[in-house]
């Protein structure tokens, strides 16, 4: 499966199963689009199962900078 609809799959279910407000899941959906957007800029897989904790590190990383 790839990020971009693992994202779109957990987006769902926080809104179907666990009812999440509508401000959390903008917020939880904005985050996840920034990952996806740094994934691509930094030539990352998409690829969940190559998804690796030092690349979310690095993330964010780059977001506090």
């Amino acid at each position: 499966m790839n990020y971009v609809q693992a994202a779109d799959d957990y987006l769902t279910y926080l809104q179907v199963e666990k009812n999440y407000s509508v401000n959390t899941l903008t917020s939880y959906a904005f985050d996840l689009k920034l990952y996806g957007e740094f994934l691509n800029t930094n030539d990352r897989s998409l690829v969940l199962d190559e998804l690796t904790s030092s690349s979310v590190r690095r993330f964010v990383q780059d977001q506090v900078h």
